[in-house]
């Protein structure tokens, strides 16, 4: 065998090789990325629950400011990273729930909307034509 037909047959098998592999193969999907879970609170006894001003709904604040118990589904419900969780105890696993009391829509009970204030530096950053009228 001549020295060039042996490197001419290692580059048409490796060639091949390579075709067979990469056309064959498809790439394994990945699972969905699930949203992080709050972990469950520890403590020997239920904790104090107080009145929120929702009718129905108490709190309770020594364990979390944003931890809810919802009397009629005997539910509690947390408001963690912009998001809500429901759990059957209070000290139970926290899982998103389907459905929301009509109270939770708009966030938390009781917590006012924060509005950050504009930044001076900032402004001169943004497009004149998009930036909103000046309130004051």
């Amino acid at each position: 065998m001549k020295p060039w037909s042996a490197a001419l047959l290692a580059l048409l098998l490796g060639t091949g090789c390579v075709a067979g592999f990469s056309m064959g193969i498809d790439p394994i999907p990945l699972p969905p990325r699930e949203a992080p879970v709050p972990k469950p609170f520890r403590g020997e006894t239920a904790p104090e629950l107080i009145e929120s001003g929702v009718e129905g709904i108490l709190r309770a604040p020594d364990v979390d400011p944003l931890l809810y118990y919802v009397e009629s589904e005997q539910l509690w419900y947390r408001y963690w990273r912009r998001r809500w969780y429901q759990a059957f105890y209070w000290d139970g696993y926290w899982f998103p729930p389907e459905q929301l009391p009509a109270a939770f829509e708009g966030g938390p009970p009781g917590v006012p909307e924060v509005e950050l204030p504009r930044l001076p530096e900032l402004e001169d950053l943004e497009d004149p034509e998009e930036r909103p009228a000046d309130p004051r």
